[in-house]
């Protein structure tokens, strides 16, 4: 980091080398005297850092630049200067250009001696500026590989060793599939160029879209064969050093050392191939969308404490549809918002809630159950999503509504409409907009609504810029935090693995916060551990809810890290959650994350790390409240990125060990599912490959996608998942062969396969009581009797098949 080379330089008292480039939050460039600078160099190659030596005809904005100075002074003066009429980001203080930046000589001559702000002027292009597209105007694409490799769309318009006019074509192309507005009248002028008829047959509606980089389920990249085949590549090209580089030896080591060398390689590359096919993240596509619907069907009731509101309601009635609108606070209750539906006079087929509190929109969901049982919910939010890089939630709260949504959506999906997500300020269109998309969705069901389209949220495989898996080869960091840790949830299952890695990571004191502090079960036994490790720990007794004792604790142990893994459960049905259970559950994830988000915000942080959990991602059944806190903390580590802040937001899968997953029946479920608990050390090991990339939310599961798509079928019909399980699901059938298949697919399908109706009736209750005992432990169907209506349904355990039990 920039912060590591400025140490060492002025440890040795700088001389004749210097900071030359600083192009991201761990890519530095130094330059100076050859001398010096392999001296650098060395020491961060000790250090187990990658270096490179750059090839340059001179060493820019180093001391050796200063002879050249005075003339170069001479020569600025004569340059007449202009003020820039666009908006402009100065590369020499990574800021909008202020008084006499670009218009003085002055500020050309300290270009040449101080170092470029890049990563700087990146962050701020794409933060306050606001720009989701970059293009690069140069002889070739340098800064669009670093843009890149920041996790932002960029182009270049030339490539070294490519025809001009087909580099710039491929440029326009680029952006515009990137949503950019390009007028082709007069790309084309002269051309001879004409508009043509499409085809008139129907289309297939095939996907012709290239993956995202996706990592193979059992392709060369994460199967047995791609660590040799990387490996076999750098023989082929004869890349010695870079073998030698790999392998950790010098050129001239003997085979004796060699041949272990290799070996310790390979189950390395393994387990860096292993770990990123883990490794998700939530993406947005360009929505395929119908470009002219149809009327907007059935009656549409409105219920929304947004100005837009009433607009909204007038578009969709101009759309087609018969409306009513109603008032919706965050003080209503489910009987309130009953008796305005039924004084509507009119039972709705569809409604469409724009309300930011996730506690309102339980509400009106259950006042549907009760006034309008039929009828399809759709949740419209402001800015509670991003959809890429410049697009920051500004309203990172109103994400709970996603993650209740995405578990109503499992719970009853029959009544199940979609999510929305609206810019945080209207414009002129969006209620005209909003309309049309309501009436041809098509099979989307979260979608983002921006003044360039339409987007379509998929969870897909964490891949680096290069197309890579993201996890890269390292050592071990021993050094990557110094100072104080503070752990919230640090005495229960998470926080003892967490703390124990903490201290490896070069934490010298750590901090363990939960309700009961040192009297919590295992306390002392964790803080004697971690003693004899020569940590110092704090056992902190905090309910971290609670804004004022939290801001106390935090100034009587400052910390450098700081860790949210604290959380409780309160599962149950959403038909049957009551506000005061959601509130207690969102207190102490989401409002404990908001906490300590405010009452850092103006600290030095190394990081700032929240454990979320994987049901705020793709929803989990009788989770909903649960679900809603999490999801906030992915917008909430997102919104301190875009404040410049770090943030790091992990949506685990289940842990093994302590905990839920080490329960036998649970863990039984788990593996019906398709879903395998990670052990601590592959999680934490995941967590510093995730610090290490830098990013800002990224999802670790361990999933079988064929087995989860089987046996949740009947509950997840939306599309966040579709690019994980209709490829693993072709493949599952490839390799079973066509006497495998059958008409619906799955289990029970199979086994209903030829049965007569009547016989068909009487195996699905038997499958249904067999499941339920399978799966709340008892020894048959028999002994399990009325338990499942005493549990208030199975939903809670049974996942993917509980609506199946209820029905």
């Amino acid at each position: 980091s920039q912060e590591e080379v400025a140490r060492l330089l002025d440890g040795d008292g700088g001389g004749d080398v210097a900071i030359a480039a600083v192009n991201g939050p761990r890519s530095v460039v130094v330059s100076g005297a050859e001398s010096a600078v392999e001296a650098v160099r060395a020491t961060f190659h000790d250090r187990g850092s990658r270096t490179k030596r750059l090839r340059v005809s001179h060493a820019f904005h180093s001391p050796l630049m200063e002879p050249m100075l005075a003339e170069y002074t001479t020569v600025a003066a004569g340059v007449t200067y202009r003020t820039p009429t666009v908006t402009a980001v100065s590369t020499l203080t990574g800021e909008v250009l202020g008084n006499g930046d670009w218009t003085t000589p002055t500020y050309w001559i300290e270009q040449v001696r101080r170092p470029v702000r890049f990563h700087d002027a990146l962050t701020t292009v794409t933060g306050p500026q606001g720009a989701v597209r970059l293009l690069e105007i140069g002889p070739d694409p340098v800064l669009t590989a670093l843009a890149r490799e920041a996790g932002h769309a960029a182009v270049a318009t030339l490539r070294g060793g490519q025809p001009e006019p087909q580099a710039v074509l491929t440029a326009v192309a680029d952006l515009y599939v990137r949503g950019a507005d390009v007028r082709w009248a007069p790309l084309f002028e002269g051309t001879g160029a004409r508009r043509v008829d499409l085809p008139t047959y129907a289309f297939c509606r095939e996907r012709y879209w290239l993956p995202d980089h996706a990592v193979a389920e059992g392709g060369t990249e994460t199967g047995p064969d791609g660590v040799e085949a990387r490996f076999w590549d750098l023989v082929e090209r004869g890349e010695v050093d870079a073998l030698a580089e790999r392998l950790g030896v010098s050129g001239d080591e003997a085979l004796d050392t060699l041949v272990p060398a290799l070996s310790a390689w390979r189950r390395q590359g393994r387990r860096e191939l292993e770990q990123a096919a883990r490794r998700y993240r939530v993406r947005w596509r360009p929505a395929r969308l119908d470009a002219d619907p149809a009327a907007l069907p059935g009656r549409w009731l409105v219920a929304t404490a947004d100005p837009a509101g009433e607009d909204i309601a007038a578009a969709l009635h101009q759309a087609g549809a018969e409306v009513d609108l109603i008032p919706v606070a965050a003080t209503d209750t489910r009987a309130d918002l009953a008796d305005r539906i039924r004084a509507t006079g009119h039972e709705p087929t569809h409604a469409l809630v724009l309300v930011p509190s996730p506690g309102a929109v339980l509400a009106l969901w259950q006042a549907l159950s009760d006034s309008a049982p039929a009828a399809r919910l759709w949740c419209a939010t402001r800015s509670a999503q991003s959809v890429g890089a410049g697009d920051t939630p500004a309203r990172p709260d109103e994400a709970a509504v996603w993650g209740l949504g995405r578990t109503l959506a499992l719970e009853q999906p029959d009544r199940w409409g979609g999510l929305l997500d609206l810019s945080a300020h209207p414009h002129a269109d969006e209620p005209q907009r909003l309309a049309r998309l309501l009436a041809a969705p098509g099979d989307e069901d979260q979608l983002a609504l921006r003044p360039t389209g339409v987007l379509a949220a998929r969870l897909v495989r964490d891949t680096g810029a290069s197309g890579q898996p993201a996890a890269p080869g390292g050592q071990p960091h021993s050094t990557r935090f110094h100072g104080t840790a503070l752990v919230t949830g640090g005495t229960g299952a998470l926080g003892r693995h967490i703390a124990h890695w903490l201290v490896d990571q070069g934490i010298e004191h750590v901090v363990l916060v939960s309700r009961r502090g040192a009297d919590a079960p295992g306390a002392q036994e964790l803080r004697d551990e971690l003693s004899a490790r020569d940590a110092d720990v704090t056992l902190a007794a905090c309910d971290v809810a609670d804004r004022t004792a939290l801001a106390g604790l935090l100034d009587t142990h400052p910390p450098t890290v700081v860790v949210h893994a604290a959380g409780i459960l309160d599962d149950g049905l959403a038909a049957d959650l009551t506000p005061e259970r959601l509130a207690r559950v969102l207190a102490a994830k989401a409002g404990a994350a908001r906490h300590l988000h405010e009452l850092t915000a103006d600290r030095d942080l190394d990081a700032f790390v929240l454990f979320s959990s994987t049901a705020g991602v793709t929803g989990n059944a009788g989770q909903a409240a649960y679900s809603a806190a999490n999801a906030h903390l992915d917008a909430l580590a997102q919104h301190r990125r875009a404040l410049g802040l770090p943030a790091t937001s992990v949506a685990w899968g289940p842990w093994a060990g302590d905990g839920m997953a080490a329960d036998p029946v649970v863990t039984t479920h788990l593996a019906r599912l398709g879903i395998r608990p990670l052990t601590p050390d592959t999680a934490l090991d995941a967590l510093g490959r995730i610090l290490d990339d830098d990013r800002t939310c990224a999802t670790v599961l361990d999933a079988d996608w064929a087995r989860f798509a089987e046996t949740t079928a009947y509950a997840r019909h939306g599309s966040l998942l579709r690019e994980l399980t209709a490829p693993a699901q072709q493949n599952a059938r490839a390799a079973q062969g066509p006497e495998h298949a059958t008409a619906g697919g799955g289990e029970l399908a199979t086994a209903l396969h030829g049965r007569a109706p009547a016989e068909r009736e009487r195996f699905v209750l038997a499958h249904v009581r067999a499941t339920v005992a399978e799966v709340l432990g008892h020894s048959s169907a028999a002994a399990c009797r009325g338990v499942l209506g005493a549990l208030g349904g199975a939903g809670v355990l049974l996942g993917g098949r509980g609506e199946f039990a209820q029905e």
